[in-house]
């Protein structure tokens, strides 16, 4: 009796734990990095969490629509790695089978919960990839995440390689406008088959600038600190693209205009018509008369 109150209340515990956590993730006031460190923290419980216990905790109708919320909120988050998090996290307090009849319920959008059941436990980092490149492409030029396939990427002199995974296809950079950050995923010094992900947020970025060569666009960002990236370190990140992919757009919607190299801010200047008459009076003072904007000004010395 005494063992089943313990592991009830654990469940409850766990229950409110998994339920604030989710509701946070959903919240738009809050912090994009608040809840990704949240939603990263979560996976890491639910990923230890007996299937019992998981498939307990979503029963509840709260958790069925704060769930819906996390459905909504991956189209709209604007940042990719929030992004993967929230679909991670779907993933683990759920099935194969049990997210092939609830997809529909998390995203309206037919196309949208066609792509999310096509995401396999076994291949989760290269579908959720797929899944969301589809789901951020489908909204044009109004989507908060844009991403780019990249020829390169150096940081100083250091070529950072692409992670080795045979279903990669492509080298993926992510511009986020939620975030206001850069972000890709790099392998790892080990040698392994590990994911390390570089983030350049705005605030650390003293200038960028875009410029043409050799038929490639090159995207130069220099930092205001060093940045490491697994045992290299360096102040400056150099993206190569296809010189036909329109990248400036998606640099500006980051960055801003202010921090890109060569940007130079108009001054204007209002004019306005004034007239100023000197008159003498009789005392021999003089009185000046000034018509500003239709506005008549007097002064005597």
């Amino acid at each position: 009796m005494i063992y089943y109150n313990i592991c009830l209340g654990k469940i409850q515990v766990l229950e409110n734990f998994v339920l604030r956590t989710c509701t946070l993730a959903t919240d738009k006031r809050i912090n994009i990095y608040i809840q990704q460190e949240a939603v990263r923290k979560l996976n890491t419980m639910l990923d230890s969490m007996p299937r019992d216990t998981r498939k307990k905790i979503i029963s509840t109708e709260e958790m069925q629509e704060v769930m819906n919320d996390m459905g909504k909120r991956i189209l709209e988050a604007g940042d990719y790695d929030l992004q993967v998090a929230i679909t991670e996290a779907l993933c683990r307090m759920t099935s194969e089978k049990q997210r092939r009849e609830l997809a529909s319920q998390w995203f309206s959008m037919e196309f949208v919960s066609n792509a999310f059941k096509e995401i396999k436990d076994s291949e989760f980092e290269t579908d959720c990839r797929k899944f969301l490149n589809q789901v951020n492409g489908i909204f044009g030029d109004k989507r908060r995440v844009f991403t780019y396939p990249c020829l390169s990427a150096m940081l100083c002199e250091h070529e950072l390689q692409i992670p080795a995974d045979d279903n990669l296809e492509e080298f993926w950079i992510d511009f986020n406008t939620g975030s206001k950050s850069i972000s890709f995923y790099v392998a790892a010094d080990d040698g392994g088959h590990q994911w390390e992900t570089v983030c350049i947020p705005e605030e650390e970025v003293k200038t960028y600038i875009i410029e043409e060569k050799d038929n490639k666009k090159l995207l130069t960002i220099h930092l205001h600190n060093p940045m490491s990236v697994g045992i290299q370190e360096g102040e400056k990140i150099i993206l190569h693209f296809d010189s036909a992919l329109e990248i400036v757009d998606a640099a500006l919607k980051v960055y801003g205009a202010y921090k890109r190299q060569g940007f130079t801010k108009k001054n204007t200047m209002s004019v306005a018509k004034t007239t100023v008459h000197v008159i003498f009076d009789e005392s021999e003072s003089q009185v000046c008369i000034s018509v500003y904007n239709g506005i008549i000004l007097k002064a005597s010395f």
